[in-house]
């Protein structure tokens, strides 16, 4: 069999409307040729391909020109962590206005929101809720503890020499304005739940998890990226701790694994030792149990979070 003819270079590679191939001259028999793949009407996308999701994201709402991206869809573009069960390949979720028909298409989960322009943002050319707004989509679908958990991704403080930006995704008057304009709909009771749990200093879910464990257990909240001598920027930072009784504890992730991030970890926790503080160090195991070796370990070191403020 010839091989299809080659398309135009603004169509080849990446999924593409089928109304923009017929502008371009593009035949329905070439359409339908074996190297595309029909995913739902009007679309097209390359066969034997993993097909980048904001590229999808733009080919279904040229079909769908007053909708956006939201929800789980709008999580996974903007690169925030999102529970396992919540992520289904191949669906994207798309939304319009309450006065229009949700979106109706195959690999669409439809849904319908009253939103103001301010919701509503770019990313890469899409038409996308904003992070807060976003955040705000997810409530419904989220525990209190995933619901803080995003929460602490999207106020937390980037580290410029490892991303490229230099502020935060969002202020939490930001999610606090969200739940405000939004007051009579679903999840704002989580929202405002989470909204006096959400800290900036977790870098990871697990980080967020160890501190709502220790909280949880009735003990005093810890300080965030707790650094040994605040004065010092090259000092050694502990995820959490707390100066009051020179205590450092970090969760030891799967890149700590490596030679070379243990040795690091080895001079890290000496520097501690050295200086006189007790370091307590968890990993998945822990999280896995809640972290009861470690609340345990607390317990011992520090009073409960009432005698603290009776001692204060």
């Amino acid at each position: 069999m010839r091989p299809p003819q080659p398309l135009p270079d603004d169509l080849a590679g990446h999924p593409f409307t089928v109304r923009a191939a017929e502008a371009a001259g593009i035949s329905r028999k070439r359409l339908q040729a074996s190297d595309l793949v029909a995913p739902s009407r009007g679309l097209r996308v390359p066969a034997n391909r993993e097909i980048d999701l904001a590229e999808y994201a733009a080919a279904v709402l040229a079909t769908t020109p007053d909708g956006w991206i939201s929800h789980v869809s709008a999580a996974q573009l903007y690169g925030l962590w999102l529970p396992a069960r919540l992520v289904t390949p191949g669906r994207l979720d798309v939304c319009r206005d309450t006065r229009r028909w949700e979106p109706r298409r195959r690999g669409v989960r439809g849904h319908t929101a009253r939103i103001t322009g301010a919701e509503i943002g770019e990313l890469d050319g899409v038409r996308i809720v904003t992070r807060p707004r976003c955040w705000f989509d997810l409530l419904p679908m989220l525990r209190r503890e995933e619901a803080v958990i995003i929460g602490d991704q999207l106020v937390r403080m980037p580290r410029p020499r490892i991303e490229d930006r230099a502020h935060p995704w969002a202020e939490s008057a930001d999610l606090e304005q969200i739940l405000a304009l939004n007051e009579w709909r679903p999840g704002v009771v989580l929202g405002r739940e989470a909204l006096g749990l959400i800290r900036r200093g977790s870098d990871s879910p697990m980080e967020t998890r160890l501190r709502l464990a220790i909280i949880g257990a009735g003990l005093a909240e810890p300080e965030l990226q707790l650094r040994l001598d605040p004065d010092d920027p090259y000092s050694p930072e502990a995820d959490l701790g707390y100066r009051a009784y020179r205590i450092a504890l970090d969760y030891e992730g799967s890149h700590h694994l490596s030679r070379e991030q243990q040795s690091r970890d080895i001079a890290r926790d000496e520097t501690w030792t050295r200086a006189r503080w007790r370091h307590l160090r968890c990993d998945v195991a822990d999280a896995r149990t809640g972290f009861r070796r470690v609340i345990e370990t607390l317990r011992g070191l520090i009073p409960p979070v009432a005698d603290a403020a009776v001692g204060a």
